[in-house]
């Protein structure tokens, strides 16, 4: 601007100066229409952060585009637990999710569920819409998770739902009920240690044994690929059978004691559910995602 102005003073004759100076009074008009715009661009694209919390070592964001919300691990959001849309929901939720819901088709009855980590309640509401109000119990230990489900994702409790604050590693010291199926989605967003101490020990599969039903099923969401291999032992050593199917990043197991349920048995089992409960994602479909357990992905976990 220095060099510009030099020039502007001892070079230009009077009408070129005219000129200039509207050149440069349209290339600050221009830079502010861009600012305006570049700003409004920003602000539509970028998902405006409207909540934040904080816990020992974990932190949770949430964020809002539009309508849609998400709850996240991270500032980025590359880590999401939940998404969350009123006009979809509960229809729309995180692709591990619609995997995780193939468990239903395991146990000989399913009038129960029990819940281990309550994210922003998606297997919550989509098992209670479409299960035809089944009875559940979730567990989760973080009183901040719970009070962001109730106010950015729409989770309402009822006679039907039931949300405790406890530590899931000690929830069995405290009940004896018996569940049809157990989900066990429990992580936090710390790097170090995302998995809780027990959900990597024998003694809490052998107490969620423990609180089934007979011909109950567990599912259990393993997002970590190198604890995958830990986990899957640690499950065989307390159930005889172990299914497994594969998310876009995420491995679902399925445990079961009892009779073996080839893959007839769960493709009869499969569309019976869905023709009584009409579910939005297709539990016959979900079935293409089961894996063989000598799959490259569990051996080189």
């Amino acid at each position: 601007m220095c060099f510009l102005g030099i020039i502007y003073r001892n070079v230009l004759d009077h009408n070129i100066k005219i000129i200039f100076v509207k050149m440069l009074r349209f290339i600050c008009i221009g830079t502010n229409i861009f600012a305006i715009l570049f700003v409004a661009l920003i602000y539509l694209l970028v998902p405006k952060l409207v909540m934040y919390a904080k816990d020992n070592n974990s932190r949770y964001y949430v964020y809002q585009k539009d309508k849609e919300m998400k709850l996240c691990f991270d500032p980025f959001c590359k880590r999401i637990q939940a998404i969350y849309n009123p006009s979809k929901d509960p229809d729309y939720v995180l692709h591990y999710i619609t995997q995780m819901t193939i468990g239903y088709i395991y146990p000989k009855n399913l009038q129960n569920i029990l819940v281990f980590g309550l994210g922003g309640g998606s297997i919550v509401k989509y098992s209670y819409k479409y299960l035809h109000r089944i009875k559940l119990d979730v567990v989760e230990i973080d009183d901040n998770i719970y009070d962001i489900a109730k106010k950015y994702f729409n989770l309402i409790e009822s006679d039907d739902i039931k949300v405790t604050i406890s530590d899931a590693c000690k929830f069995f010291q405290k009940t004896s009920k018996k569940y049809d199926l157990i989900i066990i989605d429990i992580y936090s967003n710390s790097f170090d240690s995302p998995l809780p101490k027990c959900v990597q020990e024998s003694s809490f599969y052998n107490n969620v044994k423990n609180n089934l039903n007979k011909d109950g099923a567990i599912v259990l969401n393993v997002a970590y690929p190198s604890k995958l291999q830990t986990i899957s032992s640690i499950v065989k050593q307390n159930f005889l059978h172990s299914d497994y199917y594969q998310s876009k990043y995420n491995t679902i197991i399925i445990a079961y004691n009892g009779i073996y349920k080839n893959i007839k048995m769960l493709k009869e089992k499969a569309n019976f559910m869905q023709e009584k409960y009409q579910f939005p994602h297709n539990l016959k479909n979900l079935l293409n995602y089961k894996i063989s357990p000598t799959n490259p992905i569990l051996k080189s976990s």
